[in-house]
């Protein structure tokens, strides 16, 4: 099975003030979020089995290797001018799912 996704989030994401906005040092800069990016792949296998008397499911393992990146660009105010940061980030692990129906 391998199932990949890639989603926008830059409408989900805001960098605003943290809450009680008097907490920020003077002159602190709060970047704006420009985009994020976000991509999924997932790799793996399982077994599925159904009850053909009941049914409906009986059980289901998975066992899956996630690989998600993850890009974020900002503007950042630097006195004058305007500096854009992009940030990228991966993460890479082990899913395993197990369910089991009774009844």
């Amino acid at each position: 099975m391998d199932v990949w996704s890639f989603v926008d989030m830059t409408d989900q994401v805001t960098m605003g003030p943290p809450e009680g906005e008097g907490d920020l040092p003077e002159g602190a800069v709060i970047p704006e979020v420009e985009s994020m990016l976000v991509e999924t792949l997932i790799t793996g296998s399982g077994l599925y089995l159904w009850d053909l008397e009941a049914g409906r499911l009986h059980s289901l393992e998975l066992s899956c290797d996630v690989i998600e990146s993850r890009e974020t660009t900002m503007l950042m105010p630097m006195g004058p001018n305007t500096v854009e940061v992009v940030q990228g980030h991966i993460m890479v692990g082990t899913e395993n799912w197990e369910v089991t129906c009774e009844g």
